[in-house]
């Protein structure tokens, strides 16, 4: 329940007896502070030790900055930027809680910092920044009033009493804290006859639509919370949005001194009034409210051109990706059904199948007996030669190898298996330290591409420190970190057959290339750092039968820089195929 108030119709909240006669009534209800200080905001998070470097009266100045310039935005309606400036002056004297001078200032700062949340509705927060008031001078009535509204907005109905109770007997014509003390009667009130109506029908059972009543319940509250982180995250990227727009605006107007000189680039003046694009507080008295006419510099580009030219580029990339997406798929579909019409034409089908299957697994022999189906019958030739191979023969060893056996054992196999018969050895460890030997210092060069540079610059300045990647960039393997797997030689019949089944996975690095004179090529651009990745190959068995999979070692880069590393990488992964291939070449050299 919000009880923040509109400014108009508001009456403000008198001081406490004995408090500072210059603090003003409660900021949450439309009015504010006007000259007290603030006191420690006790948040985390937020420029800690700003004013470790600062004097005393050098951080109660800054701090009093901070809260006049919160008062103005406040008065402007913009309660988050004076909750800011708030929590900025309270960070200024978070070393000088017990120092007498900084007292004043802190206490105005917190209080206003506790009426800025409640307007805000972080019930929370006000509530810490009240309770440090209090720990600084107790009893203070606004700190209590402000505490009480965010505690009934917690529905901590108790401790809400408590405050506001201690507020009326402190300040009797304060009607605002009696009203919501009655607010606050009313509701204890409600719960507790709503705690006497459940005791009643405790053993009534529940209602019919109960379940249903607390799913609506519970997805109204999920609801309203899924709308004001909404509502925070586009805050957010507003404030993100003007940040990068800031810097766009920077860069133009040093790229304009720059090519026009020191006497063109003499920045336009004109009049508040026509300082459309600059950002609001810009040439606006800070006493009054209302718009000056001091002279003020135009931007180069308005934030609602910059914005418009953000939201354009955006999606005509989202538009890429979604369009090289769906043409992926299509390869893939296409791929799919194209290996499903080749699996249907490589199916044989039996004409005779009728007939096969009235066989039953038996058959007739030539005697007229029956047998089954996978007995063998040998003819005359077949068993006159099983009989001459049953022969016993004479071991002479003397004998000479026959032409044959010697072809098959200079075949590959080896010294001893004269008969060329299967035979087979591992050759695994040799395999991985060969192709290890292979991997080792592999680099490829990628060419020039002007056109990343072009693009990379018209997203702004925070690209430009990849423009080097636009120069020719030398892809290399820094280290081959495992290489795993089997590999064995066989020989059967004079053949050999080499058995393969391998995976590794190295370390690359994209680079400036080098030139003849030991300088980056990309010197100029002034190079960052180079960028790092791994690269693994799994299910090798062949010069082109193996799996990839690319992986970066830094996981945000944007989609350019992502695509120019991947080109360079390409490159490496296209001078990885030859060393392949030399690879399974020399491989089919080794013998048993």
């Amino acid at each position: 329940m919000d009880l923040s108030v509109p400014a108009s119709g508001t009456e403000s909240v008198p001081a406490a007896e004995g408090a500072d006669e210059e603090l003003l009534s409660d900021p949450s209800t439309g009015e504010m502070d006007e000259t007290g200080d603030d006191g420690t905001s006790g948040e985390d998070g937020t420029h800690s030790g700003i004013g470790d470097s600062l004097s005393l009266d050098e951080c109660v100045a800054c701090a009093a900055e901070q809260k006049t310039a919160g008062n103005v935005h406040f008065k402007a309606g913009e309660a988050a930027d004076a909750c800011q400036c708030y929590q900025l002056g309270v960070q200024y004297l978070s070393k000088h809680t017990t120092e007498t001078s900084a007292k004043e200032v802190l206490l105005s700062l917190q209080n206003n910092l506790a009426a800025t949340q409640n307007q805000l509705g972080l019930w929370d927060d006000a509530v810490a920044s009240a309770t440090a008031v209090l720990g600084i001078e107790e009893g203070n009535v606004k700190a209590l009033f402000r505490r009480g509204v965010a505690y009934f907005n917690l529905e901590k109905l108790d401790t809400a009493k408590a405050d506001l109770s201690t507020v009326c007997r402190n300040d009797t014509k304060n009607r605002e804290a009696r009203t919501i003390l009655a607010s606050v009667n009313a509701a204890l009130q409600q719960a507790k006859e709503q705690q006497k109506a459940s005791m009643k029908n405790l053993f009534a059972g529940k209602s019919l639509y109960h379940a249903e009543e607390q799913a609506a319940r519970r997805k109204a509250v999920e609801d309203a919370k899924k709308k004001r982180e909404e509502e925070e995250r586009k805050k957010e990227q507003e404030e993100a949005l003007r940040g990068e727009w800031h810097a766009e605006c920077e860069r133009l107007r040093a790229e304009a001194a720059a090519s026009a000189g020191e006497e063109a680039a003499s920045p336009m003046k004109v009049s508040g009034a026509a300082a459309a694009g600059v950002e609001a507080g810009e040439g606006v008295d800070t006493e009054t409210g209302e718009a000056g006419t001091e002279e003020v510099e135009a931007p180069p580009i308005t934030f609602e051109v910059f914005k418009e030219q953000r939201e354009k580029a955006e999606k005509a990339e989202r538009e890429k990706r979604e369009a090289a997406e769906k043409e992926r798929a299509d390869a893939e579909r296409d791929e799919r059904m194209r290996a499903r019409l080749k699996a249907t034409a490589d199916v044989v089908k039996v004409e005779d199948e009728e007939d096969l299957g009235n066989v039953r697994g038996y058959k007739k022999r030539a005697d007229g007996t029956t047998t089954t189906y996978f007995d063998r019958q040998v003819d005359e030739k077949t068993r006159t030669m099983l009989d001459q191979l049953k022969a016993p023969k004479r071991i002479d060893t003397a004998a000479e190898v026959s032409p044959s056996a010697a072809g098959r054992s200079s075949s590959g196999g080896s010294a001893w298996n004269k008969a060329g018969t299967w035979e087979e050895k591992d050759i695994s460890t040799w395999t991985q330290q060969l192709l290890k030997d292979k991997l080792a210092g592999v680099s490829a060069k990628a060419d020039v591409d002007m056109q990343f540079v072009l693009q990379e610059a018209n997203l702004g300045s925070a690209s430009l420190g990849d423009a080097w990647l636009g120069l020719p960039l030398l892809a290399s393997v820094r280290e081959v970190k495992s290489v795993e797997g089997t590999a064995s030689v066989s020989s059967s019949r004079g053949t050999l057959r080499h058995m393969v089944d391998l995976s590794f996975e190295i370390e690359w690095e994209v680079a400036a290339e080098q030139t003849e004179d030991g300088k980056g090529g990309a010197d100029a651009a002034k190079p960052g750092k180079p960028y790092k990745g791994t690269l693994s190959y799994s299910d090798l068995t062949s010069a082109t039968a193996y799996d990839t999979k690319l992986a970066f070692k830094k996981k945000t880069l944007s989609e350019g820089v992502r695509k120019r590393v991947g080109q360079a990488v390409d490159s490496l992964k296209a001078e990885l195929a030859l060393v392949l291939a030399a690879f399974f070449t020399e491989l089919k050299t080794k013998t048993l």
